[in-house]
């Protein structure tokens, strides 16, 4: 098939790697893929500078300023998207959702050929950014547009997929659940040195609130008196670093505690590779954290807080321990568990490893979230 796949990001950092996956997938399934996006090239390695937003605008304009560029864009979107279509048939559009982007949907229902939309979110659930209030009651009539026109729906979680069908009265046989993924022969399963004494909790991610760092680094220094052997892996960069830093100072961790730094995604799986456990201290409550399944991917047990998200992939006492989210508590208890019992530990990590292998990897996504469209 000839498929367009549109989206309106930088194609930086999670939404680069998630791009790049599943552009390659298609291909390799035979599919020839052109994009319609603001940027030539995804890189899943750059990061968002704090003061330009994913669509190439200064944050610091007015909102409503920025919401009408996202609509105009929707011209622009459609004449690159119409120019493809002239070189080459397009028999399939896979389009990751953006608030306001109609144009796939449009174009799609014009020619009669099938759309599958991607949706990480929806304009009423609540984003980093905060959205005009002008011009939310429209945002709210094309998403409806937008579902109503797709012919599959891509759901990261079943948070997303309960809110279409509440909230957009979206027919539930039409949403496909597919959470997030990763590759597991970029993150392969690595066996713990016996040799190696040290058991590191490791945390992949942004140094922002949301992600509940600092909840983590106050578990740490809590359990370090059992276990003397343990050490703290933070791997990433943010603008909460330097308090976190103060953090464990304070809590007199610093010796314990690895800062890394930034990154690159090619290699990550290198830091990985020390973890003892992975941990994903807080998130939100529609979005599908990819880090857990690189974790998973390479046999590290997840322990994770208890949105609905993480329990679309994580069976508690399966995959990894889940923890009351926020309650530092039962993180606490989570870890002690799994750093007191090399049985459990092994037991979670084959079973983690496998739950990538079998279902939570790209290939099967792109497989999946075109399966009988198209042909």
């Amino acid at each position: 098939m000839n498929i367009v796949y549109i989206h309106r990001t930088k194609g930086k950092g999670v939404e680069g790697v998630h791009i790049n996956e599943i552009t390659r997938q298609l291909t390799a399934m035979g599919h020839r893929v052109e994009m319609v996006a603001p940027v030539d090239t995804v890189d899943e390695d750059a990061r968002e500078k704090p003061r330009v937003s994913s669509f190439g605008f200064s944050r610091n304009v007015p909102e409503l300023l920025f919401e009408l560029f996202e609509i105009a864009y929707n011209w622009l979107g459609y004449r690159k998207l119409s120019r493809l279509s002239r070189r080459n048939p397009v028999d399939l559009v896979y389009e990751r959702y953006a608030i306001f982007s109609v144009f796939g949907v449009f174009f799609a229902r014009r020619r009669h050929i099938p759309i599958v939309v991607e949706a990480n979110y929806t304009a009423d659930l609540p984003l980093v950014r905060k959205r005009s209030a002008l011009l939310m009651p429209l945002a709210r009539r094309l998403d409806r547009y937008i579902f109503t026109g797709a012919t599959r729906i891509v759901a990261v979680s079943s948070y997303v997929k309960k809110h279409l069908v509440v909230t957009h009265a979206i027919d539930e046989d039409k949403i496909l659940m597919l959470p997030n993924a990763a590759d597991p022969e970029k993150f392969s399963l690595v066996e713990i040195d016996p040799a190696n004494t040290e058991k590191t909790i490791g945390f992949v991610g942004g140094f922002y609130p949301w992600h509940g760092v600092a909840l983590l680094v106050k578990g740490f220094a809590d359990l370090v008196p059992e276990f003397p052997d343990a050490r703290l892996c933070l791997v990433g960069d943010g603008p909460e670093r330097t308090a976190i830093e103060q953090q464990v100072e304070t809590l007199g961790v610093a010796h314990l505690v690895d800062f890394t730094g930034q990154v690159t995604h090619e290699n990550l799986a290198e830091q990985m590779a020390k973890f003892y456990i992975g941990v994903m201290p807080d998130s939100n409550v529609y979005g599908s954290p990819m880090k857990i399944f690189e974790y998973m991917s390479m046999g590290v047990p997840v322990v994770a807080p208890d949105y609905a998200p993480i329990l679309d992939v994580v069976q508690n006492g399966q995959q990894g321990l889940v923890f009351r989210r926020q309650d530092l508590d039962d993180l606490v208890n989570c870890l002690r568990r799994i750093l007191a019992s090399e049985k459990l530990r092994g037991k979670l990590s084959r079973q983690a490893r496998t739950k990538i292998e079998t279902e939570r990897n790209w290939e099967n996504n792109a497989r999946l979230s075109i399966a009988n469209l198209g042909e």
